[in-house]
């Protein structure tokens, strides 16, 4: 009996009202999914693609993006407190952003 192939999935996604607290993603190409009204708190994405995703309406409370790429995403009415990108809080990387533009 032969072994099973390994078989990989990426995206997109697209999930709604969703509850992935705590959750972790690694190495994966989510590229043009589609967050709306989930729970992403706690979460982990390392070594992933999000390009041209939307993320709307969610928690990210401590969410943890190390390695991910954000080309073209979009992040509307999400609770950020606690998020990071590469160790860096949202919250500084904004308030950098909003000094930049005057």
């Amino acid at each position: 009996m032969s072994e099973p192939e390994n078989t990989r999935r990426d995206g997109p996604l697209t999930l709604r009202d969703a509850r992935l607290i705590g959750s972790s993603f690694t190495d994966v190409t989510l590229e043009n999914s589609v967050f709306e009204s989930a729970n992403l708190a706690d979460c982990r994405f390392e070594d992933v693609t999000l390009a041209g995703s939307l993320i709307r309406d969610g928690n990210l409370d401590r969410l943890e993006l190390e390695d991910v790429s954000l080309r073209n995403a979009a992040i509307r009415n999400a609770d950020v407190t606690g998020m990071t990108i590469d160790g860096i809080p949202v919250t500084a990387l904004l308030a950098a952003w909003r000094a930049k533009q005057g």
